[in-house]
């Protein structure tokens, strides 16, 4: 999905403790986003183009487990372990097992989901031996999708397992799912080593997702339009020191008049090479 894509600027700034870069794994897939790394070990998410996510963790740089969260089969990831190359075995993982839903998402009335006008963004291209000037009306529309709660009973083991989880329970994006894991740890007191949590996590967790709806429309051609798309996560939680934090996707309102957004919305519409924003408006 695009919008997953256009997330590749978000930066993880967050890690659990004083941890060494490790080098990228060799046999990583090229459309795969590194979402963690602390010492040797490395997670890398990948989105297939049938909707499935995969979470694969590497330990210097060696291949040693792949969660898979189906889009087929809700409710379950399914877990491959490898070791030195080769795959030695696979078990599934219940969502319902570990995390709990204990309220389900009311969309919100209609009237808020209105078309909003964010405004016209003005380019300028060098194109052969002039300039031409062009731009990018941008509207969008609004759905609040809910709350939904969710309780995280008791689960320990590997980083990589319960990030799964999350993704699988709450539908996060992965890159998303591991920032938010990683604070929810940090506010909780536990720590990570080696890719597992050196406890037992308990909590309940409630997130509230905003959808954004956009129209891309090229001001001096109205044929050329695209449609995009993004999303806001509010993510709270009743025990940890954490508390209460947006997290963003794709195109967000939050980001109208940054120079990414001009970047990402000018690659979904135009292809000069040589470009800059003149104004906003």
């Amino acid at each position: 999905m695009k919008k997953k894509m256009m997330s590749l600027a978000l930066a993880l700034v967050m890690c659990l403790s004083l941890c060494v870069p490790a080098f990228a794994a060799s046999n990583v897939a090229n459309d795969s986003v590194l979402i963690y790394e602390c010492g040797d070990v490395t997670i890398y998410s990948l989105e297939k183009p049938n909707g499935d996510v995969e979470l694969s963790q590497y330990e210097s740089n060696e291949l040693v487990q792949r969660n898979t969260i189906n889009s087929n089969r809700t409710g379950v990831v399914v877990r491959e372990f490898f070791k030195n190359g080769t795959d030695i075995g696979s078990d599934i993982l219940h969502v319902n097992d570990y995390i709990a839903i204990s309220e389900s998402p009311v969309q919100m009335p209609a009237l808020q989901r209105a078309n909003t006008l964010a405004g016209t963004i003005n380019y300028r291209a060098t194109y052969n031996t002039g300039y031409v000037y062009y731009g990018a009306r941008c509207q969008y529309n609004t759905i609040n999708v809910g709350q939904t709660t969710y309780t995280i009973n008791q689960n320990g083991g590997a980083f990589v397992d319960l990030v799964s989880l999350v993704v699988g329970a709450i539908s996060l994006p992965s890159f998303i799912a591991s920032e938010f894991v990683q604070a929810l740890l940090v506010g909780l007191g536990i720590s990570v080593a080696s890719g597992v949590i050196k406890g037992l996590v308990s909590d309940t967790v409630a997130c509230i997702e905003t959808d954004y709806n956009w129209t891309l429309t090229d001001t001096t051609n109205s044929s050329n339009y695209e449609m995009v798309s993004g999303a806001r996560y509010y993510v709270n939680d009743t025990k940890s020191a954490v508390k209460g934090k947006n997290y963003y996707d794709g195109f967000v309102p939050q980001d109208w008049g940054t120079s990414s957004f001009a970047g990402m919305v000018h690659s979904e519409l135009f292809s000069y090479l040589m470009w800059n924003v003149v104004s906003w408006n």
